[in-house]
C-alpha cells in the first residue's frame, strides 16, 4: 500500500510542479518587466506588477507545498499579502527604498488598490487551479 501511495505522490509532484514552477518563472517576468518598462499606462504600470505579485505568492507557495489544497493556497496567499500591505503602514518599508530587492518583496506605500489586485489574481488563480484538479474531464457519464 505504501509503494501505491509513493507512485501517486510522484505522479502528483511531476504533474503540478512543473506547471507552477513554469507559471511562476512567467509571472515573475512580467512582474519585472512591466515596472522597468513602463508606458504611461495605469494598467500596465502598476496593476499588472500588482497581479503578478500576488500571482508569484500563490504559486510559490503553491511550489513549496504542493500538496495544500488550492483553497489553503489562496488563504495563504492572501494573508501574505495583506500583512505585506499593512506592514507597509509603519513606514519602515519607506525606508528601504534604496534596496531594491527589499522594494520588490516590501513595496513603500500602503494601497487598497494594491489589495484589491492581490484578491483578483488570488482568486483567479484559485479558479484555474480548481478547474485543473477537475481536468481531464471525466468520459462516459
Amino acid at each position: 500500500m505504501q509503494s501505491v501511495k509513493s507512485v501517486v505522490n510522484l505522479y502528483f509532484m511531476l504533474r503540478v510542479l512543473p506547471r507552477r514552477v513554469i507559471l511562476l518563472a512567467i509571472v515573475a517576468g512580467i512582474g519585472f518587466y512591466s515596472r522597468r518598462h513602463p508606458v504611461g499606462r495605469y494598467l500596465w504600470d502598476k496593476s499588472v506588477g500588482d497581479v503578478c505579485y500576488a500571482a508569484g505568492a500563490f504559486l510559490l507557495i503553491g511550489v513549496l507545498a504542493p500538496r495544500l489544497r488550492p483553497a489553503m493556497i489562496a488563504a495563504a496567499a492572501l494573508a501574505y499579502c495583506i500583512a505585506i500591505e499593512c506592514f507597509k503602514l509603519t513606514a519602515l518599508p519607506a525606508r528601504w527604498d534604496a534596496n531594491p530587492l527589499l522594494r520588490v518583496v516590501f513595496g513603500t506605500t500602503f494601497s487598497v488598490h494594491n489589495l484589491i489586485c492581490y484578491a483578483v489574481a488570488i482568486a483567479a488563480l484559485f479558479a484555474v487551479e480548481r478547474q485543473m484538479q477537475k481536468w481531464p474531464p471525466e468520459s462516459g457519464r
